[in-house]
This record gives C-alpha cells, sequence and structure tokens, in this order.
C-alpha cells in the first residue's frame, strides 16, 4: 500500500471494487484489534515466563511498598497465563507475608485472592492475622472452601506458619478450627497461644481433624502446665499417627511437665516420631527421665534429638542459675536396641558442662559396642579429664561432629596432643590409638594468664606451640572460633615481676609460632578469630597480615584484636601493642591479596593503638577487599590527624557505604577542627552513610563541635542513623553552631529514627542571639526534628524575631518531641522580659509547647509578676496544657509571687505529670485564695508531685470548705500548709469534719488516710480559733487522721484549758500520733494555763491520741 501525492490510497483495486469492500474493512479492523490483543496477552505472558516468580522472590517482592506492585502484576498474570495456556512457566507452591511493611491488609488481600492453585504453603504476620483482621482471614478461608465445593481448583493449603507474635488465644482458636483439618505442617513458634488455643486444638486432635499433620512446631507457645497436660491427654485418646517432627523447645519445661511430655514419648502415642526438639526448655531435674524414656525404646523410629541450650534452674532468689546436667544417662540411652535409627544428638549448651565424671560416663557409652553409631553429636565442654581431652583430639569419638571447648591452657595442651599424635612420656606412637580428627565444627576457647603458673612451673607456650603445629599439619579444618583471651591483671604486669617477664617471654615466641602457622595452610571455616589481653605486637600484625595476603582466612566474619595496647610492667604504656606498624602490615595483607577479607564483617581494635594507622585502614576500605565490612570499633585506639582525615576522604569517596556501627569514641588527641573535617564529609559526600545505625563519637567533638555535628545530622546523608555515642551526652554550640543547627532545621532531613540528641550553648561566651534558630523552627516545614530531646538555651539573647516565632500559629506542633528546654537566664539585660513570657504563653495555648518534660525559666528576674501570671493563666486555659512536663523551674523569679495563679495552673489538671516544681514554696494572696479554693475543689493536681509548702493570706473558710467539698480532699502533693492570720469559722470547720473521701462508706470515716493524709506541717496560728473552733478541729483530726503531721502551730488564737481539753476529748486513738512540734501560746495565757494544758497533754500521752513522739510543746 502507498500513499500518493494528493493524499489517496493506491491500492491496485479499482473504484467499483473499493466501494464493495465496507464489510471486509469492518472484519479487517476487528481482526487487527484481535491481533493487537493476542501480542499484548503474549507480551505480558512472556513477561512473567522471563520474571521467573518463584516463591522466594515473589515473597520479597510483597514485602516492600516499592516492589508490591510487581508482586500483585505477577499474581495477577499467574491466573491471566493459566486460562490462556500461552507459556510454559514453574509456579510458586509457597508464599511468605510476615515480614510486609507500610502495606494496607487490603492490598495484601489483593494477592492472596490471585493466588494460583499450585500455593501449598503460607505464612502470615499479624496484618492479616490479629485483632480485627481476624474475620477478613476467615472469611478468606471461607471462600476457598466454598470454590473447592463447587468443584474449582484453588490453593489448598497443607504447610501454614504464623509469624512470631502473630496470633493470640482468641485468634489461635479460631483459625485452627479451619485449617488443621487440612494441614500436614503447623508452626504457631513465637506465639502465645494460651490455654484457650491450646484446647481447641486438642479438640481437633480427638476428633481426628489433625490425622494428617507430620510437622508441629510449637517452639516458644507457653507449652506448659495445663496446656502441655491438655496436649498430652489429647494424644493418649487420640494418637497423631503421621507425625515425624516434634518441635517444642522454648518452652520452660519444670520437672512436672517432663513427667506429661515423656507419657506421650512413645509408640502408642507418636509412632512415626523422628525429629524431637526440646533446645532451650531450661530443664535440669527431666533429664534423667526423659534418658529413661528413651533407653526403654519409646521411640524406635527417633532419628534426631535435640536437647541443645538447656541447664538452666530458676530455683532459688538469683532467679535464673546454671547448674549445667549429667550427661552420662543420656550417653547410657542410647542403645542400638533402643534407638536404632538415631543420627543426630545436639547437647550443646550455652555454658560448658563441667561435670567431669558425667562427661567421662557419656564419653565411654559412645565407644561401647552397644552404642547405636550416631553420625552427629554437639557438645560443649570445659572440664574434662585429660585421657578423654588426648582421645576427642585423636579422633576416638567419630559421632562427635560439633565441639566446643573452653580450657585452660594445659587442657588445650591435652587435646591438641591427641590431634597432632602426640604419646605421653613413657608411651610409643605404636601404643596409642590414632584416628583422624573429623569435626564439622570445631570451636576452641582458652582463658590463660590465671595464677601465672602451668603444672607447677611459670605458664610456658606449649600450648601455642601445639597449636601451630596442629594448624601446620592441615588438622584443625574444622575450627569455627578462636578465642584467646588472658588475665587482665597478670598480663598487663600487676603480678610478681619474676613471673611477669618469664610470662611475656615464653609467649612473645609462642605467639609468633602460632601467627607464622596461619599463613601455612587454609582455615575455610574459620569465621571468627579473637585475640583480647594477649599482649599481641606489630609483628604479630605482620605474620597475621601474610596469613590474609595468602588467603588464609577466606571466611573469617569477626577479626577481635582489642585491649592489645601495650602496656609495661605496672601499667606504663610500652613499645609493644598494635600500633600504625601492625595496623599498616595487617591493611597490607588484606589489599595485596586477592580477595583480601570477603566475608569480614566486624574488626574491634578498640583500646590499641591500631588508631595511628587509621588511615591504612580507609585504603583497605576503598580497596574493595573489605567488601562486607559493617562494624568497626577504634574507640579508645589513638586516632591522630592523619587517620581522622583519611576517614573524611574515605568517606568522601563512598569506601564507608556498607558500614552500620562506627565507633570512635575517646580519641582525644585530634583537634575538634579535623573533626569538622570528618562531618563536614559526611554531609558534603554523595552518597553520605546510608547504613549507618549507631556511631560513636570522641568528647572532643562534642564539647566544641556540635554545630559540625548539626551540619552532618541534617544533612540527609545518615538516613538511617538510630544511636548517636558521646560523652557528655549533649553537644555544645557557640554562635556559628547554633546557626548551623538552624539551617540544618530547615532542610528537615534528620535521621527519623534517631532520639536522645541534646544540644547546649557553650558556657562563658557573650550572649548567643538566639533568633536564627527559633524562627527557623517556625518557619520550617516539619520544625525541631523529633531526635532532639533537649535544648539547653540558657544565657541566650531572645530577640524580636524569637517573640514574633513563639507567639505565631506557626510555632504550633513545632516542638512537639523536645523533651526539655531551658531558658535558664536566657532574659536578664534584654529589655524583653514580660514580652517573651507572654511569647510563651502563646506557645503553650497553641501545644507548641506539648512535648516537654522539662522547662527551666529560673534568673530571669525582669519578667514582672502579671506576665507569669499570664503564663500560669495559658496553662491552666489551654486545651493540653504541658501534658508531659516533669520539672519546671522558677526560681529567682516572681512567680514565687504568683502563687494563686500557680496553683491554679497545678489543679487544672494540664500538668499530669509534674514530679518537680521550684519554688516548692508558693505565697497565696488575698486576691487568689478564692482561685486556689477552685483549684481544690476539681482534684487535678499533679499525682506524682510531693511536698509543696502553701502559704494563704485572707478569708480561710472558703479553702477549707473546698476541702470538704472535693472528692480527694487536700492534694497529696501540699505537705505544708500555712494559713497563718486568716479567719476559720465554726461552720466550715464542721463541713470538713462531716466530709469523708469519695467512694468510702461512712463506717470508715476514722480509718487512716482521708482528706488530709500528706499533710506535715500546719500553722494555724493568729487564726481566731476559740473553744467551739478548737473542739471542731478535734474532730476534723478524729475523721481525717493525718498520719504523717509532725507540726502543728496554735499560737495567737483564743481558746482556753477547756478549749484544748473538748480538743484532745474530741481526738481518736493516735489521731496525730507522729506530732513532733505542738505550738500553743495564747493571747494573756498564764501559769495557770500552762499547767492545765500540762495536764491535758499527759492525758492525751496515757490514752495514745497524740504525741507519742512529742520533741517539744510551746504554750
Amino acid at each position: 500500500m502507498t500513499v500518493g501525492d494528493e493524499g489517496e490510497v493506491a491500492s491496485g483495486v479499482s473504484p467499483d471494487a473499493a466501494e464493495g469492500n465496507g464489510t471486509n474493512s469492518s472484519n479487517s479492523l476487528q481482526s487487527s484489534n484481535t491481533e493487537e490483543t493476542e501480542m499484548v496477552e503474549d507480551a505480558l505472558c512472556l513477561f512473567l515466563q522471563r520474571l521467573k516468580l518463584n516463591s522466594q522472590t515473589l515473597s520479597g517482592l510483597a514485602r516492600t511498598r516499592s516492589s508490591f506492585g510487581l508482586a500483585w502484576l505477577g499474581t495477577f498474570l499467574f491466573t491471566k497465563n493459566k486460562a490462556l495456556g500461552k507459556v510454559k512457566i514453574e509456579l510458586p507452591n509457597g508464599i511468605d507475608l510476615s515480614g510486609t511493611r507500610g502495606i494496607s491488609r487490603e492490598k495484601i488481600y489483593l494477592i492472596l485472592d490471585h493466588l494460583p492453585a499450585s500455593i501449598e504453603e503460607m505464612t502470615l504476620g499479624p496484618i492479616v492475622l490479629k485483632g480485627d483482621a481476624l474475620p477478613f482471614f476467615l472469611c478468606f478461608l471461607d471462600r476457598l472452601e466454598d470454590a473447592r465445593q463447587r468443584g474449582q481448583r484453588v490453593l489448598r493449603l497443607t504447610r501454614f506458619a504464623a509469624a512470631e507474635n502473630s496470633v493470640g488465644p482468641h485468634e489461635a482458636s479460631q483459625i485452627l478450627r479451619q485449617l488443621v483439618p487440612f494441614l500436614q505442617s503447623l508452626s504457631l513458634k513465637g506465639n502465645a497461644v494460651g490455654l484457650e488455643g491450646i484446647r481447641t486444638f486438642a479438640e481437633e486432635i480427638r476428633a481426628g481433624r489433625a490425622a494428617f499433620l507430620k510437622s508441629l512446631d510449637l517452639e516458644k507457645t507457653g507449652l506448659v502446665k495445663d496446656r502441655l497436660e491438655t496436649f498430652c491427654e489429647a494424644l493418649k485418646e487420640k494418637p497423631l499417627a503421621v507425625l515425624e517432627t516434634l518441635n517444642l523447645s522454648g518452652n520452660k519445661l519444670k520437672e512436672a511437665d517432663m513427667r506429661s511430655l515423656c507419657s506421650i514419648l512413645s509408640v502408642a502415642c507418636l509412632p512415626s516420631l523422628r525429629e524431637l526438639a526440646l533446645s532451650n526448655c531450661e530443664f535440669v531435674g527431666g533429664m534423667e527421665k526423659l534418658a529413661e524414656n528413651v533407653g526403654e525404646g519409646h521411640l524406635p523410629k527417633l532419628e534426631t534429638l535435640d536437647l541443645s541450650g538447656n541447664g538452666w534452674d530458676s530455683r532459688g532468689h538469683l532467679g535464673w542459675t546454671w547448674r549445667g546436667f549429667d550427661p552420662a544417662p543420656v550417653g547410657r540411652s542410647l542403645r542400638r536396641e533402643a534407638v536404632p535409627c538415631l543420627k543426630k544428638l545436639n547437647l550443646m549448651t550455652d555454658k560448658p558442662l563441667t561435670d567431669r565424671e558425667g562427661v567421662a560416663g557419656f564419653l565411654a557409652a559412645l565407644r561401647t559396642p552397644e552404642c547405636q553409631p550416631l553420625e552427629h553429636v554437639g557438645l560443649n565442654l570445659e572440664s574434662v579429664r585429660d585421657e578423654d581431652l588426648r582421645g576427642l583430639g585423636a579422633g576416638l569419638y567419630p559421632a562427635i561432629r560439633i565441639l566446643l571447648l573452653e580450657l585452660d591452657p594445659r587442657s588445650l595442651a591435652m587435646f591438641l596432643r591427641g590431634v597432632v599424635h602426640t604419646p605421653e612420656e613413657g608411651e610409643t606412637e605404636t601404643q596409642t590409638e590414632w584416628y583422624e580428627l573429623k569435626l564439622d565444627t570445631l570451636d576452641l576457647i582458652v582463658e590463660f594468664g590465671y595464677g601465672g603458673v602451668y603444672g607447677g612451673e611459670p605458664l610456658i607456650d606449649e600450648w601455642l606451640w601445639l597449636f601451630a603445629e596442629a594448624l601446620e599439619k592441615g588438622r584443625l579444618s574444622s575450627l569455627r572460633q578462636i578465642k584467646m583471651w588472658g588475665n587482665r591483671r597478670v598480663l598487663l604486669g600487676h603480678h610478681h615481676h619474676h613471673h611477669h617477664h618469664v610470662l611475656e617471654d615464653n609467649l612473645k615466641e609462642g605467639k609468633a609460632g602460632f601467627f607464622s602457622s596461619l599463613s601455612l595452610t587454609q582455615l575455610p571455616r574459620l569465621t571468627k578469630l579473637s585475640l583480647t589481653y594477649m599482649r599481641l605486637s606489630d609483628f604479630d600484625m605482620s605474620l597475621l597480615g601474610e596469613a590474609v595476603r595468602v588467603g588464609s582466612l577466606p571466611s573469617l566474619k569477626y577479626l577481635e584484636l582489642r585491649e592489645n595496647i601495650g602496656l609495661g610492667v605496672g601499667g606504663e604504656e610500652g613499645a609493644e601493642g598494635i600500633g600504625r606498624v601492625g595496623i599498616n602490615a595487617l591493611m597490607k595483607g588484606v589489599v595485596e591479596s586477592e580477595d583480601g577479607l570477603p566475608m569480614l564483617e566486624r574488626l574491634d581494635l578498640c583500646r590499641t593503638r591500631a588508631g595511628e594507622g587509621g588511615a591504612s585502614l580507609w585504603t583497605a576500605l576503598l580497596s574493595g577487599k573489605l567488601p562486607r565490612l559493617s562494624r568497626i570499633d577504634l574507640s579508645y585506639a589513638g586516632m591522630n590527624a592523619e587517620a581522622v582525615t583519611g576517614l573524611a576522604d574515605a568517606v568522601r569517596s563512598g569506601g564507608l557505604v556498607e558500614v552500620s556501627i562506627l565507633d570512635l569514641r575517646e580519641n582525644g588527641g585530634v583537634g575538634n577542627g579535623v573533626w569538622d573535617t570528618f562531618m563536614h564529609a559526611i554531609a558534603e559526600s554523595e552518597a553520605g552513610l546510608p547504613r549507618l545505625r549507631t556511631l560513636g563519637l570522641p568528647y572532643v567533638l562534642a564539647i566544641e563541635g556540635g554545630g559540625a555535628i548539626a551540619t552532618a545530622l541534617g544533612s540527609g546523608k545518615l538516613p538511617a542513623l538510630e544511636e548517636l555515642e558521646t560523652l557528655p551526652l549533649a553537644f555544645r554550640l557557640d554562635e556559628q553552631g547554633l546557626q548551623c543547627l538552624a539551617d540544618a532545621v530547615r532542610t528537615g532531613r534528620f535521621p527519623p529514627r534517631l532520639r536522645g540528641v541534646s544540644f547546649n550553648l557553650c558556657e562563658h561566651l557573650p550572649r548567643i542571639n538566639l533568633d536564627p534558630l527559633l524562627v527557623a523552627i517556625a518557619e520550617s516545614e516539619k520544625g525541631l526534628p523529633p531526635c532532639v530531646r533537649a535544648l539547653n538555651l540558657r544565657g541566650g539573647h531572645l530577640g524580636e524575631g524569637s517573640l514574633a516565632a513563639l507567639q505565631g500559629s506557626t510555632f504550633a506542633g513545632k516542638l512537639s518531641d523536645l523533651q526539655c528546654l531551658d531558658f535558664h537566664d536566657c532574659l536578664s539585660n534584654a529589655g524583653l522580659t514580660d514580652e517573651t513570657i507572654r511569647s510563651l504563653a502563646a506557645a503553650v495555648r497553641v501545644g507548641a509547647l506539648a512535648g516537654l518534660s522539662s522547662l527551666d525559666l529560673s534568673e530571669n528576674g525582669d519578667v514582672g509578676a502579671a506576665a507569669w501570671r499570664d503564663f500560669m493563666q495559658a496553662i491552666a486555659e489551654s486545651k493540653g496544657g504541658l501534658p508531659r512536663l516533669r520539672t519546671l523551674m522558677l526560681e529567682n523569679t516572681h512567680a514565687e509571687e504568683e502563687g494563686g495563679a500557680l496553683v491554679t495552673a497545678l489543679g487544672s489538671g494540664n500538668l499530669p505529670n509534674l514530679e518537680s516544681l521550684l519554688p516548692y514554696s508558693l505565697r497565696v494572696a488575698r486576691e487568689g485564695a478564692r482561685a486556689f479554693a477552685e483549684a481544690l475543689r476539681t482534684g487535678k493536681f499533679p499525682c506524682h508531685l510531693q511536698n509543696l509548702s502553701v502559704s494563704v493570706c485572707g478569708e480561710l473558710d472558703p479553702l477549707v470548705f473546698a476541702i470538704a467539698e472535693s472528692d480527694v480532699g487536700l492534694p497529696s502533693c501540699i505537705s505544708s500548709l500555712k494559713l497563718r492570720g486568716g479567719r476559720l469559722g465554726v461552720e466550715a470547720l464542721a463541713a470538713l469534719a462531716a466530709s469523708r473521701k469519695a467512694g468510702r462508706p461512712e463506717v470508715h470515716v476514722t480509718c487512716v488516710g482521708e482528706k488530709l493524709t500528706a499533710l506535715k506541717d500546719l500553722d494555724l496560728s493568729s487564726c481566731e480559733i476559740d473553744d467551739q473552733s478548737l473542739q471542731r478541729l478535734g474532730e476534723v483530726f478524729a475523721v481525717h487522721t493525718c498520719p504523717d503531721l509532725r507540726s502543728l502551730c496554735l499560737d495567737g488564737n483564743k481558746f482556753t484549758a477547756e478549749g484544748f481539753s473538748a480538743f484532745v476529748d474530741a481526738l481518736k486513738y493516735e489521731s496525730l500520733s507522729r506530732i513532733h512540734h505542738l505550738s500553743l501560746s495564747q493571747e494573756n495565757s498564764d501559769a495557770s494555763f500552762t499547767a492545765a494544758v500540762k495536764k491535758i497533754l499527759q492525758r492525751a500521752r496515757n490514752e495514745r491520741k497524740l504525741l507519742r513522739g512529742l520533741k517539744s510543746a510551746i504554750f
């Protein structure tokens, strides 16, 4: 077909023929659409084929929001491809949605509802199973069952797992009812299903609906006591005939629990059991019962028995303590006729077994002809007989495949003699039985230098030479961990000098032999090499570097060289230790090797002098020969300016992008300007430190480099940072540093998970203008970042910009995570004192300070009383107040004169968590007395605040009536009440005596602890109290007992001795039992008054109504 010059279509067909082809054109269009649809379908199906979505990749894509859409598209295309039959693809047989993040429940069901019928296994988390999500999942199961009933081919779950903490008792009971009949494998690991869940499962077992189960994982489900008994009784009634794997690990089983469990570990209940896991069950006494059960042949098909992690005991007041267990009974149970199928036995424990005779009995049992030949045994041993150690080293126990030994040098030498086939004195090699040591993994831990003696002689290095010989002969290829650590006191010279020198001389040669041997063999399984307090030298490091260069340590993940600082005798710094030369040699080996240390993840050089050569470490990182190194500890490592500068260059070049933990604490020998370079390098680098979670910084940077730290934190180049470690905990800011923090706040790119950062203004500097920071907070989109916990701005200057920021509505919510705000002495000589406090009041009203836990406004004497009154009124009247505030500091301010406003704020309920208030002594003037009374009626004073002293001037009756009418009485925070000079009426006292605490029945009105419970000091001097009023006061104390009242002052009143007698008569037994000071000086009192009062006091003492602790009485 061609297009002519006029635009006509030249088709080679006559015009007449063309007119008759309308129908053909329509058919052609339909055909074209069909072809396009087929092309799209072919392309999508081909895309699905190329995508290769197996169970693992599908689950991975579904976990994050960024890739979830691709996972959904894949499940949709599965269904589409099945209908079209376009391409042949391998369908996934399982899916794991337990780790989904940031994805709604509705979106997850978009995948669940489109899963292909090939899915048999499913792992789900709380977003699908827990709480409100449960009905949706049950409906999903109902839809599947309905589809099956209609003959549709849908997925049929045979293996189901609930991720940890995904179901509780209610969810478990509902899910188990619908799922168990179809399952071959069920995992509830890490879910406290409770008695309700276990009962439901037991019902399913009894009804025969669990008959298909082959694997059951109940690890850490709380299956103990009545729950375990319920489970066991169900199995006795209806055995699980095809169950092959049972995991009950992590359930804290007592001896009684073990008896219940052993009752079902039999052919009658579990005839097909092949794997039994009882690790970390912390049982001790039940081990013999279990061994007896196994030894009697009740589990003839058992192939794997996991008893690792046991040996802890909870008896006693110390909580869990290590007791270990006797392995001999387990060994005796391993008879061929009892366990003919057993292949694997795991007895690895958290701490080594120390029962020497028990270990000997177990090892002896392994060598008897009656013992079932095992393929795999795991042991953790410490106390072992010499002959057994040599036998272990000589390979006399081929079944032992995992071995962890924690030994002293002498014992390790015995083991190594067996490894290198060294006969004992008087033996020949032909008289000794030798085999090749064949282990899957071997962990060797040696502690040396304890006591400084070895075989009666000063400690020598035979164990190191034997170690070297075994390595050279290639007989320790199974090594997974080498840990050597010595006695710090001995090895640093705090010991007898003669022994110290002998120890050092011997170890020096032995260490050289050991490190030299590392380069003569390959240790393909060694993942951890830990050498602490070894007095390692630069020469030792050069030998280790050679081993790295030739590729002897290809699998090393953790290299720990800490505490090799090279101290001489008496603790003085010496020439030995790991320093610049040593670390340079080690890193040279890394760079010059073919592969470096490709698996190394953690390097610990704490308390060495390796920081002197830190530049070589950064060079090695940039070389790509340490691709997985993520944890670096150079704390206390003596870093110099060259090392820090090299670190900055490496950060700029992207050499630390994989690092997640970087500890640089206590490297104070470098000037602050150099450390600033490092922080600026983070901010200026293209990649930054994207995976860094923990950063430890030196003291000097915290003191002087707060601005540089703020710049780095706010750069967005530390997105994963969660922890910032330094001492002191607060970073100091000068004027430039405050500007840096302000600029960082404007960008709003602080680490989202970081918390607990504090900034302080530098002391002894001219007043710093706070406007840049406060204005930046107000104008920024996010405000002060959540990571900033405290701002100590004491001594700063609040200018016009700060005032406008605080007053503006844009400040609301910008300090929501700030816990501590310190404006101590910020306002002196500023000329803006009243306005600033009113600005803070405005900020309180809009909720801008709702997150504060500490507020210090002390030493601001230029602020007038009226401004403080406005501030307190803002707290009382605001919607939320200061709900997190724990400390409020108002010392040496005129706020002390506004006691009425302050107690109004306290009683408003808007300071619920206040614990500390200064000043603690409040003066309520005449005009504030009624406000105090209203606050008392609300009863909303802070419940954690204590020991306030309140002095009230003016009319007292409204105050007493308020105490009587309130539900709780005088707040517990008020321990001292001074009502001197007011008038106390009879009616008010009578009302208080007649009142009771809310919720307390009338029969309990004399109980200790009513409306004056916290009162310790009561001053009623010059209150015009006459005899009638005093009697009413006695009735008040009888009803509202004051258990802590220490001082009562009734001076200057108008009562007589008769009135005081009526007061005592009104008291109940021990009403004022702890009073120490009683003052009764009256107007115009005489000797007769004094004598009469003394007699009344004696009578009160005899009746035990008061005065038991009286120290002074003034008449």
